[in-house]
């Protein structure tokens, strides 16, 4: 995580009585990542806080991922990510404001493709396939180590907010580049992690 973009985020006892807020504005941290947690794209965030910037939005998910109680995910190399068709595309900004680098599905024309075509597409470019769908996280099916890696979530609903609060929560306190190998279940707050044996 950058330090240039966690400066961005100060706590002035004079400002917001002390509350972690993006530099040079009275826009809370915490607001923004509810924004990101709500599916809201970075653009979006700074449409609705006009003293915000794109660079602001980046600052307060790292300092979100900093605060993640399981710890942050530490800087270095990012993940390849391939969303599934079933995951808003709202999930996007919170992968990218984590510096992942996201393809869709569909960006890639496998919409309505089978489960091993989808794994060999993620495999191709050693990238995670985020999906909802709870078949690939079979382990008879997709053992770990046959592929590149899967993350399953499974949020309380599948609304895209509901969703994307979900995909927030996995990427503020893991670190995505151990999954490498595995099948990943989000489920309730909670991963439950599947290595090769």
């Amino acid at each position: 995580m950058s330090r240039d973009r966690l400066a961005s985020i100060t706590a002035d006892p004079g400002v917001l009585s002390g509350q972690a807020a993006i530099a040079g504005t009275r826009v809370p941290a915490s607001v923004v990542l509810d924004c990101l947690a709500a599916g809201m794209s970075p653009k979006e965030i700074v449409a609705q806080y006009p003293t915000l910037t794109s660079a602001g939005v980046q600052a307060a998910a790292a300092y979100g991922a900093l605060l993640a109680p399981r710890g942050a995910a530490p800087a270095g190399p990012r993940v390849r990510v391939k969303l599934d068709e079933n995951i808003p595309r709202s999930a996007r900004h919170v992968l990218i404001a984590a510096e992942h680098a996201v393809d869709t599905v569909v960006d890639e024309d496998l919409g309505g493709a089978s489960d091993p075509q989808l794994l060999a597409a993620a495999a191709a470019d050693e990238g995670l396939l985020i999906a909802l769908d709870r078949e690939l996280g079979d382990i008879r099916a997709y053992p770990p180590g046959s592929h590149a890696r899967i993350l399953v979530l499974r949020p309380s609903d599948q609304s895209a907010r509901t969703v994307a609060a979900a995909l927030v929560e996995v990427v503020a306190g893991h670190d995505l580049t151990t999954l490498a190998g595995t099948v990943t279940v989000a489920q309730r707050g909670l991963l439950r992690i599947r290595r090769l044996q």
